[in-house]
C-alpha cells in the first residue's frame, strides 16, 4: 500500500506540472512561474503525507491517541492548502500581481500561521491523552506491547497459549479505550497486574498460566 500511495502522488505531482506547462508555455523561463509551481507541488504533498501517514505507521498509530486526530489534522491542512492555492492562482491571472509581491506574502505567511496553531493545538490534545495516568496505571499501548513480546517468548509448542495472547492482543489495541478514559479501572488495573506478571515459564507451565478467558472477560469490561 505504501509503494501505491508512493505512486499516487508521483502521478498528481506530474500531472500538475506538465498541466501548468501546457497551459503557461510562455512563462517556462520565469523564475516566479517555478517558484509557484514549486508551492503548489508542496501542498500537494503536504496533503498526500497527512492522508498516507497511516499507511507508513499503521502499527504505531492505531492504538495511540494521535491517531483520532489525523481526520481533524487532514481537514485543517486540506483548508489550509485550499486558501493558499488560491492565493498561489492569483499570481497567473490577477495583472500586476506576481508570488514575490508583499500582500501576497503576506496572505501566505498568515495563512499558513493560523493554520500551523490549529495543528499545534490538535497536535497537543493527541498527545495529552497518551501521559500515562496519576495513579501509575500503564497505559493500553505499554500493555499490548507487553502481550507481544509474551508471543514472541511463548515456547514453539504452546501453540494455544499464543493464539489466546493474539486474540487478547487484538482486544487490547482495537477495543480498548485510553487507560485515562476506562469504564471500569479496577478490571483494566487487575488485567494489567496479571499480564506485567507473565513471562515465558509462566507459559509453558500450565499450573502457573492464567486463565486467558478471564483476561478476555477483564479486557471486554475495562
Amino acid at each position: 500500500m505504501a509503494r501505491l500511495a508512493i505512486l499516487l502522488l508521483i502521478i498528481i505531482e506530474v500531472t500538475v506540472i506538465a498541466s501548468a506547462l501546457i497551459a503557461l508555455p510562455e512563462r517556462i523561463f520565469s523564475v516566479g512561474f517555478w517558484l509557484t509551481i514549486a508551492w503548489f507541488a508542496f501542498l500537494i504533498f503536504l496533503n498526500w503525507f497527512i492522508s498516507s501517514y497511516i499507511l507508513f505507521r499503521l502499527s504505531d498509530v492505531l492504538n495511540r491517541p494521535v491517531f483520532g486526530a489525523l481526520p481533524s489534522l487532514n481537514i485543517v491542512v486540506f483548508l489550509y492548502s485550499l486558501v493558499s492555492a488560491g492565493l498561489l492562482s492569483t499570481t497567473w491571472f490577477a495583472p500586476g500581481f506576481d508570488a514575490a509581491s508583499k500582500v501576497h506574502l503576506i496572505s501566505q505567511v498568515v495563512a499558513f500561521g493560523f493554520s500551523a496553531v490549529i495543528v499545534v493545538f490538535i497536535y497537543i490534545a493527541a498527545k495529552s491523552a497518551e501521559m500515562p495516568s496519576a495513579d501509575g496505571t500503564i497505559t493500553t499501548r505499554e500493555l499490548a506491547q507487553k502481550i507481544e513480546l509474551l508471543i514472541q517468548d511463548a515456547p514453539n509448542d504452546e501453540l494455544q497459549a499464543k493464539n489466546q495472547l493474539k486474540e487478547l492482543l487484538e482486544q487490547v489495541r482495537y477495543s480498548l479505550p485510553h487507560s485515562s478514559k476506562l469504564v471500569a479501572s479496577e478490571n483494566y488495573k487487575e488485567l494489567c497486574v496479571k499480564v506485567m506478571g507473565m513471562d515465558s515459564d509462566t507459559l509453558s507451565n500450565s499450573e502457573l498460566r492464567p486463565d486467558f478467558r478471564e483476561l478476555m472477560k477483564l479486557a471486554r469490561n475495562s
